[in-house]
């Protein structure tokens, strides 16, 4: 009998095949339902106060969960949880936005969770936080993805699929090491973290004085915007004196796949102006010329705005290439005598909470371009507007190099988080 090479599997020395790939030959591989427990559910003490964990506390990039006071008396969530305790989300989105969190030490002791999350308990075979960082693992965390069931947005992870997950067991003392390290990259992360939120309050504050007071003014007027200089006008979004077009987009039919195979033309929509701070230099979807023809999308010319009126309404972007939009998105052609596309970027950014008593809510909040031309901006004089715009843009650039910073930080955690939780790198002990 002939044996190909390519049908041998070879393993590094010191390493054994498992359903997860290698791992250490010391290290064992065990189903979640032998080593960890869902912790049961139990009649919370009377108590004047307690304390709850909502699913909006529960984190999607840090370690622990943070909680809120309630009164006895008030309507109470049914999970409980102790400290030390894993809270992982059993329902979209959460599942998939990789929420998960370690309830920390509270006054009580104890916490009542929302109803769609396990609370898992650690034993004595893996550590809560060795535990943790698994359950962020990819590897560990699609499987319960592509398990979860029910209707669509109501989908949940069943509690089998949980416990037949199978997890690999080092020693307590590794299991130590692995999560100081994975800890101070975590801790870097962090800090990056505080950085961002400190230099964004930086620039809301800049955003609020610049806009309305400018640079150098001592005299000012009353007007429908509040005051301004004034040396300042107080023109609508759609006048001619601002924007030479205005106009939404419109999407291809996705039935038609001449609309969208092998297309070259950029087609923007949300998501591409969420992950975008504020230009657009790349999209994630491309359509054809055809498509663009046969739809009521249109190619919007370089250094235009891009305003977003549904769901995440109010995000603003500048375009650097051209691009052709979805009909979330309001297209802005600015006229270049009498308006700079940075200051206008900012004064929209800065108008977003203006807009919220006209949002018309269905599923979804949301705004259209009659509303959004008929805002009033302050309109400084060019020379102005300039100066205000490349200030902005200066705390703008500092903001654009923490987040590379911080996006590197996650690259390099994913792959010690790869490499230290399966063991294909080891740690002294």
């Amino acid at each position: 009998m002939v044996i190909s090479r390519s049908s041998v599997i070879l393993t590094k020395t010191g390493y054994k095949i498992c359903e997860i790939g290698e791992i250490p030959e010391e290290w064992d591989l065990k189903p979640f339902g032998e080593i960890l427990q869902i912790r049961k559910r139990k009649t919370s003490e009377k108590l004047e106060k307690l304390y709850t964990i909502p699913m909006d506390l529960i984190p999607e990039n840090g370690t622990y969960c943070e909680y809120k006071a309630i009164e006895s008396n008030e309507v109470i969530p049914p999970t409980y949880c102790e400290a030390g305790d894993i809270l992982l989300p059993k329902i979209t989105p959460s599942v998939e936005n990789g929420k998960l969190g370690i309830v920390p030490n509270l006054p009580t002791g104890f916490a009542l969770a929302t109803s769609e999350v396990y609370p898992i308990v650690p034993g004595n075979t893996l550590t809560n936080l060795f535990t943790f960082y698994l359950l962020k693992m990819d590897l560990f965390r699609k499987p319960l993805i592509n398990s979860m069931v029910g209707t669509t947005g109501r989908q949940r992870v069943p509690k089998d699929s949980l416990f037949n997950l199978m997890f690999p067991v080092p020693t307590i003392t590794e299991q130590n090491k692995i999560t100081d390290i994975l800890s101070t990259a975590d801790d870097a992360i962090h800090k990056v973290n505080e950085q961002i939120a400190l230099t964004q309050q930086l620039k809301k504050g800049l955003m609020q004085k610049l806009l309305t007071r400018g640079i150098s003014h001592t005299r000012f007027k009353k007007t429908e915007i509040g005051e301004i200089p004034e040396e300042w006008g107080c023109v609508e979004l759609g006048d001619p004196r601002i924007t030479v077009k205005a106009r939404a987009g419109g999407t291809p039919l996705r039935s038609v796949k001449e609309y969208y195979e092998n297309g070259t033309i950029p087609f923007v929509k949300i998501e591409d102006m969420v992950n975008s701070p504020k230009f657009i230099v790349k999209t994630t979807e491309f359509i054809t010329e055809y498509g663009l023809r046969n739809s009521s999308s249109w190619l919007t010319p370089v250094d235009s705005i891009l305003y977003s009126m549904y769901a995440s309404y109010g995000k603003v972007s500048i375009n650097k290439i051209p691009v052709a939009t979805n009909q979330a998105i309001l297209s802005l052609i600015p006229n270049e005598s009498n308006v700079s596309v940075d200051f206008l970027y900012y004064e929209l950014e800065n108008k977003k909470d203006s807009l919220r008593p006209y949002l018309r809510t269905t599923t979804q909040d949301n705004l259209n371009a009659n509303i959004v031309t008929k805002l009033c901006i302050a309109l400084p004089p060019m020379a102005e507007q300039q100066k205000i715009a490349e200030i902005l843009s200066t705390v703008d650039s500092k903001l654009e190099l923490l987040r590379r910073k911080k996006e590197k930080l996650e690259v390099l955690k994913k792959g010690l988080m790869n490499h230290l939780l399966t063991g294909k790198v080891r740690v002294k002990v």
